[in-house]
Protein backbone atom coordinates (compact mmCIF):
# COMPACT_ATOMS: atom_id res chain seq x y z
CA UNK A 1 0.00 0.00 0.00
CA UNK A 2 1.28 3.54 -1.13
CA UNK A 3 1.97 5.53 1.71
CA UNK A 4 1.63 9.00 -0.02
CA UNK A 5 -1.10 7.81 -2.21
CA UNK A 6 -3.18 6.96 1.92
CA UNK A 7 -1.66 10.28 3.05
CA UNK A 8 -3.47 12.22 0.21
CA UNK A 9 -6.69 10.28 0.26
CA UNK A 10 -7.03 11.44 4.05
CA UNK A 11 -6.29 14.69 3.28
CA UNK A 12 -9.24 14.43 0.84
CA UNK A 13 -11.36 13.48 3.37
CA UNK A 14 -10.71 16.51 5.73
CA UNK A 15 -8.90 14.05 7.92
CA UNK A 16 -11.13 11.29 8.50
CA UNK A 17 -10.13 7.92 8.25
CA UNK A 18 -11.52 4.50 7.23
CA UNK A 19 -10.25 1.51 7.89
CA UNK A 20 -10.82 -2.16 7.05
CA UNK A 21 -11.15 -4.97 9.31
CA UNK A 22 -9.18 -7.91 9.58
CA UNK A 23 -10.56 -10.41 7.05
CA UNK A 24 -12.07 -7.58 5.34
CA UNK A 25 -10.33 -8.52 1.82
CA UNK A 26 -10.82 -9.31 -1.43
CA UNK A 27 -10.74 -13.21 -0.48
CA UNK A 28 -13.45 -12.28 1.51
CA UNK A 29 -15.82 -11.97 -2.00
CA UNK A 30 -14.12 -13.99 -4.05
CA UNK A 31 -17.46 -16.07 -4.85
CA UNK A 32 -19.52 -13.30 -5.04
CA UNK A 33 -20.15 -14.02 -8.78
CA UNK A 34 -20.82 -17.93 -7.71
CA UNK A 35 -24.44 -17.34 -6.54
CA UNK A 36 -24.60 -20.89 -4.35
CA UNK A 37 -20.99 -20.15 -2.47
CA UNK A 38 -21.29 -16.97 -2.09
CA UNK A 39 -24.56 -17.81 0.07
CA UNK A 40 -22.95 -20.27 2.00
CA UNK A 41 -20.41 -17.47 2.88
CA UNK A 42 -22.93 -15.01 3.77
CA UNK A 43 -23.25 -15.08 7.67
CA UNK A 44 -19.35 -15.38 7.84
CA UNK A 45 -18.99 -12.05 5.80
CA UNK A 46 -21.86 -10.29 7.64
CA UNK A 47 -19.63 -11.13 11.07
CA UNK A 48 -16.33 -10.01 9.74
CA UNK A 49 -17.80 -6.76 7.94
CA UNK A 50 -19.81 -5.83 10.77
CA UNK A 51 -16.29 -5.39 13.06
CA UNK A 52 -15.82 -2.37 11.00
CA UNK A 53 -18.67 -0.46 12.82
CA UNK A 54 -17.16 -1.38 16.00
CA UNK A 55 -13.75 0.49 15.02
CA UNK A 56 -14.07 3.78 16.83
CA UNK A 57 -11.91 5.05 14.67
CA UNK A 58 -14.61 5.10 11.87
CA UNK A 59 -16.07 8.04 13.29
CA UNK A 60 -17.18 11.07 10.98
CA UNK A 61 -14.60 14.04 12.71
CA UNK A 62 -16.26 16.76 12.11
CA UNK A 63 -14.87 19.87 10.17
CA UNK A 64 -16.38 23.10 11.66
CA UNK A 65 -18.54 24.57 8.94
CA UNK A 66 -21.74 26.03 9.95
CA UNK A 67 -23.08 27.15 7.00
CA UNK A 68 -23.78 26.13 3.05
CA UNK A 69 -21.96 27.65 0.88
CA UNK A 70 -24.21 29.22 -2.20
CA UNK A 71 -21.50 27.37 -4.68
CA UNK A 72 -22.09 25.18 -7.52
CA UNK A 73 -18.43 23.97 -6.24
CA UNK A 74 -20.43 21.93 -3.53
CA UNK A 75 -21.14 19.05 -5.44
CA UNK A 76 -16.94 18.79 -6.15
CA UNK A 77 -16.18 19.19 -2.74
CA UNK A 78 -18.56 16.42 -1.86
CA UNK A 79 -17.50 14.35 -4.82
CA UNK A 80 -13.65 15.01 -3.71
CA UNK A 81 -14.68 14.16 0.10
CA UNK A 82 -16.36 10.80 -0.86
CA UNK A 83 -13.18 10.10 -3.33
CA UNK A 84 -10.75 10.74 -0.07
CA UNK A 85 -12.66 7.98 2.30
CA UNK A 86 -13.33 5.61 -0.71
CA UNK A 87 -9.78 5.70 -1.78
CA UNK A 88 -8.51 4.79 1.47
CA UNK A 89 -10.93 1.33 1.42
CA UNK A 90 -9.67 0.79 -2.54
CA UNK A 91 -5.78 1.37 -1.28
CA UNK A 92 -6.38 -0.83 1.60
CA UNK A 93 -7.92 -3.52 -1.00
CA UNK A 94 -5.65 -2.54 -3.72
CA UNK A 95 -8.20 -2.43 -6.60
CA UNK A 96 -9.03 1.00 -8.84
CA UNK A 97 -8.52 4.27 -6.86
CA UNK A 98 -11.48 6.59 -8.04
CA UNK A 99 -10.60 9.79 -9.78
CA UNK A 100 -12.80 13.05 -10.10
CA UNK A 101 -13.54 14.24 -13.25
CA UNK A 102 -15.61 17.15 -15.11
CA UNK A 103 -18.00 14.41 -16.44
CA UNK A 104 -18.73 12.18 -13.12
CA UNK A 105 -19.63 15.38 -11.05
CA UNK A 106 -21.76 16.76 -14.22
CA UNK A 107 -23.19 13.03 -14.58
CA UNK A 108 -24.09 13.30 -10.39
CA UNK A 109 -25.73 16.55 -10.25
CA UNK A 110 -27.85 16.08 -13.38
CA UNK A 111 -29.49 12.98 -11.83
CA UNK A 112 -29.48 14.55 -8.57
CA UNK A 113 -31.66 17.75 -10.21
CA UNK A 114 -33.83 14.89 -11.89
CA UNK A 115 -35.10 13.01 -9.11
CA UNK A 116 -35.21 16.41 -7.59
CA UNK A 117 -38.13 17.36 -10.68
CA UNK A 118 -39.19 13.64 -10.61
CA UNK A 119 -39.78 14.18 -6.71
CA UNK A 120 -38.25 10.36 -6.74
CA UNK A 121 -38.22 9.51 -3.01
CA UNK A 122 -36.51 6.25 -3.07
CA UNK A 123 -38.58 5.55 0.49
CA UNK A 124 -41.53 5.44 -1.19
CA UNK A 125 -41.01 3.92 -4.67
CA UNK A 126 -38.57 1.47 -3.03
CA UNK A 127 -35.89 1.95 -6.07
CA UNK A 128 -34.15 3.44 -8.23
CA UNK A 129 -35.37 6.35 -10.20
CA UNK A 130 -34.54 3.75 -13.40
CA UNK A 131 -36.11 6.20 -16.26
CA UNK A 132 -34.03 9.11 -15.12
CA UNK A 133 -30.56 7.27 -14.65
CA UNK A 134 -31.07 5.80 -18.38
CA UNK A 135 -31.82 8.95 -20.11
CA UNK A 136 -29.21 11.06 -18.04
CA UNK A 137 -26.70 8.28 -18.68
CA UNK A 138 -27.60 8.21 -22.72
CA UNK A 139 -27.01 11.76 -22.29
CA UNK A 140 -23.39 11.17 -21.33
CA UNK A 141 -22.36 8.56 -23.49
CA UNK A 142 -22.79 5.73 -21.25
CA UNK A 143 -24.79 2.58 -21.79
CA UNK A 144 -28.32 3.21 -20.87
CA UNK A 145 -30.23 -0.51 -20.55
CA UNK A 146 -29.99 -0.54 -16.77
CA UNK A 147 -28.29 1.02 -13.54
CA UNK A 148 -24.64 0.70 -13.91
CA UNK A 149 -23.34 3.78 -12.23
CA UNK A 150 -25.82 4.40 -8.43
CA UNK A 151 -25.36 3.86 -5.06
CA UNK A 152 -28.60 6.17 -3.14
CA UNK A 153 -29.20 6.35 -0.07
CA UNK A 154 -31.86 8.28 2.31
CA UNK A 155 -32.00 9.49 5.95
CA UNK A 156 -28.61 10.45 6.43
CA UNK A 157 -28.68 13.96 7.17
CA UNK A 158 -28.92 15.74 10.51
CA UNK A 159 -31.60 18.11 9.09
CA UNK A 160 -32.81 19.01 5.28
CA UNK A 161 -34.14 22.33 6.16
CA UNK A 162 -30.85 23.92 7.58
CA UNK A 163 -27.89 21.90 6.16
CA UNK A 164 -24.42 22.52 6.51
CA UNK A 165 -21.26 21.21 4.01
CA UNK A 166 -20.06 19.51 7.42
CA UNK A 167 -23.60 17.37 7.73
CA UNK A 168 -23.75 17.13 4.19
CA UNK A 169 -20.23 15.32 4.37
CA UNK A 170 -21.30 13.24 7.50
CA UNK A 171 -24.42 12.12 5.76
CA UNK A 172 -22.07 10.60 2.76
CA UNK A 173 -19.44 9.18 5.68
CA UNK A 174 -22.28 7.58 7.46
CA UNK A 175 -23.56 6.10 3.89
CA UNK A 176 -20.52 4.54 2.67
CA UNK A 177 -20.00 3.23 6.44
CA UNK A 178 -23.23 1.40 6.13
CA UNK A 179 -23.05 0.68 2.73
CA UNK A 180 -19.40 -1.37 4.08
CA UNK A 181 -20.38 -2.86 7.05
CA UNK A 182 -24.08 -3.81 7.06
CA UNK A 183 -25.13 -4.61 3.50
CA UNK A 184 -25.72 -8.26 4.01
CA UNK A 185 -29.63 -7.76 3.78
CA UNK A 186 -28.54 -6.29 0.74
CA UNK A 187 -26.19 -9.33 -0.14
CA UNK A 188 -23.20 -6.89 -0.17
CA UNK A 189 -24.45 -5.16 -3.46
CA UNK A 190 -23.27 -1.89 -2.10
CA UNK A 191 -19.96 -3.22 -0.86
CA UNK A 192 -19.06 -4.94 -4.37
CA UNK A 193 -20.02 -1.42 -6.04
CA UNK A 194 -17.85 0.63 -3.46
CA UNK A 195 -14.60 -1.47 -3.34
CA UNK A 196 -14.26 -1.77 -7.10
CA UNK A 197 -15.15 -5.68 -7.26
CA UNK A 198 -14.12 -7.39 -10.57
CA UNK A 199 -15.92 -10.62 -11.08
CA UNK A 200 -13.53 -13.30 -12.00
CA UNK A 201 -14.37 -12.96 -15.73
CA UNK A 202 -14.09 -9.23 -15.89
CA UNK A 203 -10.87 -7.18 -16.63
CA UNK A 204 -10.47 -4.40 -14.05
CA UNK A 205 -11.06 -0.92 -14.90
CA UNK A 206 -7.93 1.21 -15.49
CA UNK A 207 -9.58 4.03 -14.35
CA UNK A 208 -12.76 4.53 -12.70
CA UNK A 209 -14.63 7.87 -12.09
CA UNK A 210 -16.65 9.29 -9.16
CA UNK A 211 -19.06 12.08 -8.84
CA UNK A 212 -21.14 12.73 -5.70
CA UNK A 213 -24.45 14.88 -5.59
CA UNK A 214 -27.30 15.45 -2.72
CA UNK A 215 -30.94 16.22 -4.32
CA UNK A 216 -33.34 18.67 -2.89
CA UNK A 217 -35.24 15.73 -0.90
CA UNK A 218 -31.97 15.01 1.15
CA UNK A 219 -30.81 11.64 -1.25
CA UNK A 220 -27.11 11.43 -1.81
CA UNK A 221 -25.99 9.92 -4.58
CA UNK A 222 -23.03 8.68 -5.69
CA UNK A 223 -22.21 7.71 -9.22
CA UNK A 224 -19.44 5.59 -10.27
CA UNK A 225 -18.03 5.14 -13.74
CA UNK A 226 -15.56 2.30 -14.84
CA UNK A 227 -13.89 4.05 -18.23
CA UNK A 228 -15.03 0.32 -19.86
CA UNK A 229 -18.29 2.09 -19.84
CA UNK A 230 -17.80 5.35 -21.64
CA UNK A 231 -18.84 4.30 -25.23
CA UNK A 232 -18.80 8.15 -26.63
CA UNK A 233 -15.93 10.01 -25.19
CA UNK A 234 -16.92 13.29 -26.75
CA UNK A 235 -19.93 13.10 -24.21
CA UNK A 236 -17.61 12.16 -21.29
CA UNK A 237 -15.63 14.30 -19.88
CA UNK A 238 -12.37 12.53 -17.81
CA UNK A 239 -10.87 15.93 -17.46
CA UNK A 240 -9.94 16.32 -13.91
CA UNK A 241 -11.50 19.20 -12.00
CA UNK A 242 -10.37 21.89 -10.09
CA UNK A 243 -11.41 21.20 -6.00
CA UNK A 244 -12.01 24.59 -4.19
CA UNK A 245 -10.21 25.08 -0.87
CA UNK A 246 -12.77 25.49 2.14
CA UNK A 247 -12.38 28.89 1.87
CA UNK A 248 -13.09 29.71 -1.36
CA UNK A 249 -16.22 28.00 -0.58
CA UNK A 250 -17.28 29.60 2.21
CA UNK A 251 -16.56 33.03 -0.19
CA UNK A 252 -19.12 31.75 -2.16
CA UNK A 253 -16.14 32.06 -5.24
CA UNK A 254 -17.22 29.24 -7.87
CA UNK A 255 -14.28 27.53 -9.20
CA UNK A 256 -15.55 25.02 -11.62
CA UNK A 257 -18.15 27.76 -13.49
CA UNK A 258 -18.86 31.05 -13.69
CA UNK A 259 -22.72 31.15 -12.77
CA UNK A 260 -23.59 30.48 -9.52
CA UNK A 261 -27.31 31.11 -9.37
CA UNK A 262 -29.82 28.35 -8.29
CA UNK A 263 -30.90 26.28 -11.23
CA UNK A 264 -34.03 25.02 -10.82
CA UNK A 265 -34.39 20.90 -12.28
CA UNK A 266 -35.08 20.84 -15.93
CA UNK A 267 -36.12 18.12 -18.15
CA UNK A 268 -33.47 15.46 -17.82
CA UNK A 269 -34.65 14.72 -21.55
CA UNK A 270 -33.73 18.34 -22.89
CA UNK A 271 -30.97 19.05 -21.18
CA UNK A 272 -27.94 19.54 -22.15
CA UNK A 273 -25.16 17.55 -20.03
CA UNK A 274 -23.08 19.17 -17.54
CA UNK A 275 -26.10 22.37 -17.82
CA UNK A 276 -27.58 21.61 -14.19
CA UNK A 277 -24.99 24.02 -12.37
CA UNK A 278 -25.57 26.36 -9.88
CA UNK A 279 -26.99 25.50 -6.05
CA UNK A 280 -27.92 21.78 -6.02
CA UNK A 281 -28.40 21.48 -2.50
CA UNK A 282 -31.69 24.08 -1.63
CA UNK A 283 -33.36 21.44 1.07
CA UNK A 284 -35.60 23.61 1.72
CA UNK A 285 -37.89 23.85 -0.68
CA UNK A 286 -37.57 21.02 -3.30
CA UNK A 287 -39.00 21.57 -6.75
CA UNK A 288 -42.48 20.22 -8.07
CA UNK A 289 -42.51 16.98 -10.54
CA UNK A 290 -43.32 18.27 -13.70
CA UNK A 291 -43.06 14.58 -15.46
CA UNK A 292 -45.90 12.33 -15.40
CA UNK A 293 -45.99 9.56 -13.74
CA UNK A 294 -45.68 7.32 -16.56
CA UNK A 295 -42.37 8.07 -17.47
CA UNK A 296 -41.34 6.46 -13.93
CA UNK A 297 -40.36 2.53 -14.16
CA UNK A 298 -41.89 0.57 -11.80
CA UNK A 299 -39.97 -1.23 -9.36
CA UNK A 300 -37.14 -4.19 -10.99
CA UNK A 301 -34.53 -6.38 -10.41
CA UNK A 302 -31.16 -3.91 -9.98
CA UNK A 303 -28.14 -4.16 -12.32
CA UNK A 304 -26.06 -6.93 -12.41
CA UNK A 305 -22.42 -6.29 -11.39
CA UNK A 306 -20.51 -6.98 -14.20
CA UNK A 307 -23.72 -9.09 -15.51
CA UNK A 308 -23.32 -11.66 -12.80
CA UNK A 309 -24.01 -10.13 -9.32
CA UNK A 310 -25.64 -7.46 -8.35
CA UNK A 311 -23.45 -3.81 -8.87
CA UNK A 312 -26.40 -1.43 -7.33
CA UNK A 313 -28.99 -2.63 -5.05
CA UNK A 314 -32.36 -0.79 -4.80
CA UNK A 315 -32.68 2.29 -2.52
CA UNK A 316 -35.54 2.01 -0.16
CA UNK A 317 -34.85 3.28 3.65
CA UNK A 318 -36.15 0.41 6.07
CA UNK A 319 -39.76 2.00 6.67
CA UNK A 320 -40.54 5.29 6.30
CA UNK A 321 -39.33 6.58 9.79
CA UNK A 322 -35.54 6.92 10.13
CA UNK A 323 -34.31 3.47 11.92
CA UNK A 324 -30.70 4.40 13.80
CA UNK A 325 -28.04 1.31 14.84
CA UNK A 326 -25.61 2.38 16.73
CA UNK A 327 -26.05 6.01 16.80
CA UNK A 328 -25.99 5.88 13.14
CA UNK A 329 -28.93 5.79 10.26
CA UNK A 330 -29.06 3.07 8.18
CA UNK A 331 -28.26 2.27 5.05
CA UNK A 332 -31.44 1.60 2.30
CA UNK A 333 -32.52 -1.44 1.06
CA UNK A 334 -34.46 -3.48 -1.08
CA UNK A 335 -38.21 -4.53 -0.56
CA UNK A 336 -37.55 -7.70 1.25
CA UNK A 337 -40.11 -10.84 0.30
CA UNK A 338 -37.83 -13.38 1.80
CA UNK A 339 -38.71 -16.02 3.63
CA UNK A 340 -39.24 -14.19 7.51
CA UNK A 341 -41.45 -12.06 5.57
CA UNK A 342 -43.63 -15.13 4.21
CA UNK A 343 -43.86 -16.97 7.49
CA UNK A 344 -45.20 -13.75 9.21
CA UNK A 345 -47.93 -13.28 6.82
CA UNK A 346 -49.07 -16.90 7.43
CA UNK A 347 -49.10 -16.32 10.99
CA UNK A 348 -50.90 -13.18 11.25
CA UNK A 349 -53.72 -15.05 8.84
CA UNK A 350 -53.89 -18.15 11.23
CA UNK A 351 -54.58 -15.98 13.87
CA UNK A 352 -57.44 -14.31 11.90
CA UNK A 353 -59.08 -16.90 11.12
CA UNK A 354 -58.74 -18.57 14.77
CA UNK A 355 -60.04 -15.13 16.03
CA UNK A 356 -62.66 -15.34 13.69
CA UNK A 357 -63.55 -18.48 14.47
CA UNK A 358 -63.83 -17.90 18.34
CA UNK A 359 -65.83 -14.70 17.87
CA UNK A 360 -68.38 -16.86 15.11
CA UNK A 361 -68.42 -19.73 17.89
CA UNK A 362 -69.63 -17.03 20.67
CA UNK A 363 -72.56 -15.80 18.47
CA UNK A 364 -73.54 -19.36 18.17
CA UNK A 365 -73.81 -20.28 22.18
CA UNK A 366 -74.87 -16.84 23.19
CA UNK A 367 -78.10 -17.65 20.32
CA UNK A 368 -78.37 -20.93 22.03
CA UNK A 369 -78.49 -19.97 25.55
CA UNK A 370 -81.06 -16.98 24.95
Amino acid sequence: MDSELMASAIAQADGNTLTLPAGFDLNLFADADEPTQFAAQHATIVAITALGEQDLTNSYQAVAISQLPESASVDIALSNFAAGILNQVRLQLGTTTLTLSKGAVDFARDISLAYQQDQWQIVRHADHDLATISSVASQYGLPADRNYYENVSAGYLTSTTKPTLASLKQGIYETIMDMLFADGDLNFGHTLSLIGYVGHQQTPSTSEYLGVSVDAMGQIHLLLVPNQKIEQSNKFDVSPVMVPTTAELLANQDVATTSTTTTKATNPSTQQPGSGTGKTVTLSSPARAKQPATRKLASSAPASLQGITPKVTTNQAKGAEKQVTSNRQRATQLPQTNENTTRNLISSLIGWLMTTMAVLLGLKRYRQEN
